[in-house]
């Protein structure tokens, strides 16, 4: 939102941040029709290429009212309208990000789960129809969150065992912690 001179403090700014995921719902959506559609099969039969393909995507986003846009860090982040390749370069970027997200949930979960026993069993975690999903499952074993943060994988198989290993391993580490 700095980027833009958008202020988090302002709620009228959160309207132009919300107008952008709305944007990549009607996105979402013009590709679906026209991949439904008896005119993708006419413009394949026409010999159109992916690219002018797109275009003609692009240009039913445009009549409709959406600006496709994307901010480009090169050039002072200025807006710009896509074309097939910063496309692919955006969604490719995009797609990292969620990976990388979804990664860091999935650590982050287990720790938690290791410090907070009961936040398991609060937390649905959702089936990503990916191979990503793996990723925000909890382990079946609950890792030490204490190890965890130094680096180390110590997993054990029930919280009583977690705690008679924090109790040998880290409590004189932890006297004054409390319950």
């Amino acid at each position: 939102m700095d980027h833009f001179g958008l202020n988090y403090n302002d709620r009228r700014h959160y309207a132009r941040v919300m107008r952008h995921f709305t944007d990549e719902r009607v996105f979402w959506e013009i590709v679906k029709e026209l991949w439904e559609s008896d005119a993708y099969t006419q413009l394949r039969e026409d010999g159109w290429s992916d690219k002018r393909i797109f275009n003609r995507i692009i240009d039913d986003l445009k009549n409709r009212g959406v600006a496709p846009v994307w901010s480009d860090a090169k050039d002072d982040y200025k807006l710009k309208i896509f074309n097939f390749d910063s496309y692919a370069v955006f969604r490719g970027r995009s797609l990292k990000a969620a990976s990388t997200r979804v990664e860091h949930l999935g650590k982050e979960l287990a720790v938690m789960g290791g410090i907070l026993p009961r936040l398991r069993g609060e937390i649905v975690r959702p089936a990503l129809p990916t191979e990503s999903a793996s990723a925000l499952a909890l382990p079946a074993k609950i890792l030490c969150p204490y190890c965890h943060v130094a680096g180390s994988e110590t997993a054990f198989d029930d919280e009583n065992e977690l705690q008679a290993h924090v109790s040998r391993i880290h409590g004189k580490r932890l006297r004054g912690f409390s319950k």
